[in-house]
């Protein structure tokens, strides 16, 4: 399967610099939409979501192609919420979105624990906003593009550190 896989990251890699071209995104941000789009399509696959009603690649594009528009909603979001005045602002928080914000943090924290130190690293790093350019001098990677690897395969080990522990099942509730 991943044999597999890298064969179609690289087929399908022309579609960064089309994606660029039409939303004018970073290459960081495309390049971080384009590995997290080979995630969900992974694991789709595996998950026998993709019923083969279009070729790999078109499915893909699709996946590929919302990632790239999720990222314009979070710079058009953030733009309007930065516009607000604060007077009407709602600072007082939301019951229901702390404690389903603990729960997931705990979730998360216990998998994270278990994975190895360079991949905690990494995408603690990742998470805390660094870019790909910065993670890679944090950890001591050769460059960006092998900050961006390693951080897919960190995400594969955290999926599988996931999946063995039975924590969660299929709607994503703790199961124990």
């Amino acid at each position: 399967m991943e044999k597999c896989l890298e064969h179609f990251y690289k087929d399908n890699i022309r579609l960064i610099r089309m994606m660029g071209k039409r939303y004018g995104l970073s290459r960081e941000s495309l390049l971080d939409a384009y590995s997290d789009a080979i995630i969900d399509f992974k694991e789709q696959v595996r998950k026998n979501q993709f019923q083969q009603k279009s070729k790999c690649s078109t499915y893909f594009y699709s996946i590929y192609n919302n990632k790239c528009i999720d990222i314009l909603r979070k710079k058009t979001t953030y733009t309007i919420t930065h516009e607000i005045p604060e007077n009407l602002k709602d600072t007082s928080p939301d019951i229901v979105q702390m404690l389903t914000f603990t729960v997931e943090r705990n979730f998360l924290d216990t998998l994270i624990a278990r994975l190895s130190s360079g991949c905690k690293e990494i995408l603690l790093d990742w998470n805390d906003g660094y870019s790909m350019e910065e993670i890679a001098t944090r950890n001591n990677l050769l460059n960006a593009h092998v900050a961006r690897s390693k951080r897919y395969a960190c995400l594969q080990q955290l999926l599988a550190i996931a999946g063995r522990t039975n924590l969660v099942n299929d709607k994503g509730y703790k199961t124990h």
